[in-house]
């Protein structure tokens, strides 16, 4: 589905380049193949635990500190973004219309959650096997839902390792997890060359069907 999607989008072909586009794409195709034509009511589920298959090396010696964001879309953004556009009638700058386009992107999602309030960030060598970063609390999402990930650094500015989007009613209901290989990771999949990422390197996020 994502490559007749592509097909038909561009003359090139790659009219689904990135990652988490391609996952919706196939979301879709899901959705034709058992016939459901409207938007499905999504479903809640609790998050247990992020565990990381292999270490990303964002540090000098290969490991990393790694924690992660989540965030949803804000659904009561537009009126607030619509007051940080230029007038009606009126053309701004070039620079002015992309700050403005840049806040309005960044002003439609919104924080959920942050691993930091209740998982410390540790240092993990390059040769751990596994990284499970364990909620004390599960914490219930649905929806469209994008995960942030970074390594702490404790001179400079934090660096951004990877990010991708899911949706909550695509998770399997008889399954305690959903496993993303690197090809399947926002920014993960251009390590060409195993940088940063091991080429077996992957995410699972665990969790468990919330109560109807």
């Amino acid at each position: 589905m994502g490559i007749f999607f592509g097909e038909q989008r561009t003359q090139d072909g790659k009219g689904t380049t990135i990652t988490s586009q391609k996952r919706y794409v196939e979301y879709f195709a899901q959705l034709i193949h058992q016939r459901i034509l409207s938007c499905p009511e999504n479903r809640s589920v609790y998050l247990r635990g992020i565990l990381l298959h292999g270490t990303p090396h964002f540090d000098l010696n290969g490991g990393s500190d790694p924690y992660f964001f989540i965030y949803k879309v804000n659904e009561n953004a537009t009126e607030q973004t619509q007051t940080a556009e230029s007038p009606p009638g009126r053309r701004g700058s070039s620079r002015s219309r992309s700050n403005s386009a840049r806040n309005s992107k960044q002003a439609h999602m919104l924080q959920i959650y942050d691993s930091r309030s209740e998982i410390a960030v540790h240092h993990y060598e390059k040769n751990e096997a596994e990284i499970l970063l364990e909620l004390k609390t599960p914490f219930k999402l649905q929806g469209d839902l994008k995960f942030c990930f970074f390594d702490h650094d404790a001179i400079g500015s934090d660096d951004p390792m990877f990010h991708f989007w899911v949706n909550t009613y695509f998770f399997p209901p008889d399954d305690t997890r959903v496993t993303l290989r690197k090809y399947e990771l926002d920014s993960a999949c251009k390590d060409k060359h195993n940088e940063f990422f091991d080429p077996d390197f992957a995410v699972s996020i665990l969790q468990s069907p919330a109560e109807p």
